[in-house]
């Protein structure tokens, strides 16, 4: 349920700032570590940064980079 919630968020919030390519790396990130999903979820909150959220969006991506 958090898994899907993190998912539908990232897609309607992020959709001017990631590819679609980065979207799907996220998304793996969320099926695959159910704390990237909740942070997600905790960073996309209104009241939260979103300067912050980017950070730590770019953070996954570049882990992602190395993983591979």
């Amino acid at each position: 349920m958090r898994r899907n919630l993190a998912t539908m968020t990232l897609l309607s919030m992020e959709e001017e700032n990631l590819s679609a390519d980065d979207m799907v790396t996220i998304m793996d990130f969320f099926h695959s570590n159910m704390s990237y999903a909740d942070t997600y979820l905790v960073l996309a909150d209104p009241q939260a940064n979103s300067f912050i959220r980017r950070l730590w969006l770019r953070k996954r991506l570049e882990e992602a980079a190395r993983q591979q």
